[in-house]
């Protein structure tokens, strides 16, 4: 896997560098060779690791976790350990609703794809910043103030919440379209859940944006081909397939992180390899067919380099 840019999530960021954390679970095929091999790679430049001001909110916010193994000094360990792996040029544009924004208006207008990667000097040296700080209160005090600087991360969530509305809509909708009989094949299912909700969210999601108020049939099918769109409104479908028919998925549960994870899947379009630390998040993506980007666990990808 060479010449490849990588956007990992914040989860396969600590399994790499909480390698030698004995109270964060240890991955299988997650070595110190292997992690050294990556890191030789993007030295040489045959590997560019993008960064999004989403993965460093999340660094930082380990640390008002509970969690027993998050300390100051892991937290500066992880910020430390991502800071030398990421490109200087490879900073995604930290607003996630700008990039199906910008996508989805392109798309309409017939224009090709724009590239979502500027410098990211800003950033880099936000992260120089936190590894100066040495107490607590300090890096609580640049959490703070990175927060209002980048405010605009959390406006997708509220795009999100939005769609959330129509929720029972796609719920009818999906049983009215359905035979009667009450078992369909797991194809059969998902393709039922895909037409339904992929369609209603990109409706939604044009009308929360400002690109439109109303698509034909033939604008979201041609919006579904984008990238960002694409793995936007297949991760909704394939979440809501595993709440849907439970006996078809993975039993899967509403979480806490699903909006983060929601966020990293948009971050992820800009990449040629999404890289997940969560194994249910990576099959959860799987399933959209048509990705044009490559998912991957983190022992699966760390074996291929």
């Amino acid at each position: 896997m060479r010449n490849k840019s990588i956007y990992f999530d914040t989860n396969a960021i600590l399994d790499m560098s909480q390698l030698d954390n004995p109270l964060r679970k240890r991955r299988v095929g997650v070595t110190h060779e292997r992690v050294r091999q990556l890191k030789r790679l993007v030295a040489q430049g045959k590997l560019t690791v993008l960064v999004s001001v989403c993965q460093v909110q999340e660094l930082a916010e380990g640390l008002l976790s509970r969690n027993p193994s998050v300390s100051l000094e892991t937290v500066r360990k992880d910020m430390r350990f991502f800071r030398g792996i990421v490109c200087r040029d490879g900073l995604i544009e930290e607003n996630s609703s700008d990039i199906v924004r910008t996508d989805m208006q392109r798309c309409l207008a017939g224009q090709e794809a724009a590239s979502h990667l500027i410098s990211a000097e800003e950033v880099l040296g936000l992260l120089d910043t936190a590894l100066e700080v040495r107490t607590l209160s300090d890096l609580l005090s640049w959490l703070d103030a990175f927060g209002q600087a980048h405010a605009n991360t959390v406006r997708y969530k509220k795009h999100f919440d939005g769609c959330r509305d129509d929720f029972r809509q796609e719920r009818a909708q999906l049983a009215a379209t359905s035979p009667e009989e009450s078992n369909p094949s797991e194809k059969e299912a998902w393709d039922r859940v895909w037409d339904v909700v992929t369609a209603s969210t990109v409706r939604c999601l044009a009308a929360k944006l400002g690109v439109a108020e109303q698509l034909d049939d033939l604008q979201v099918c041609r919006l579904l081909k984008v990238k960002s769109v694409r793995l936007v409104a297949g991760y909704r479908a394939s979440y809501l397939y595993e709440l849907w028919f439970p006996e078809k998925g993975s039993h899967r549960r509403r979480s806490q992180g699903d909006y983060g994870d929601q966020m990293h899947a948009i971050f992820a379009s800009t990449a040629d390899v999404f890289v997940a630390g969560d194994i249910r998040f990576v099959e959860l993506l799987n399933r959209i067919p048509n990705r044009g980007v490559r998912v991957l666990s983190l022992p699966d990808f760390l074996s291929h380099l």
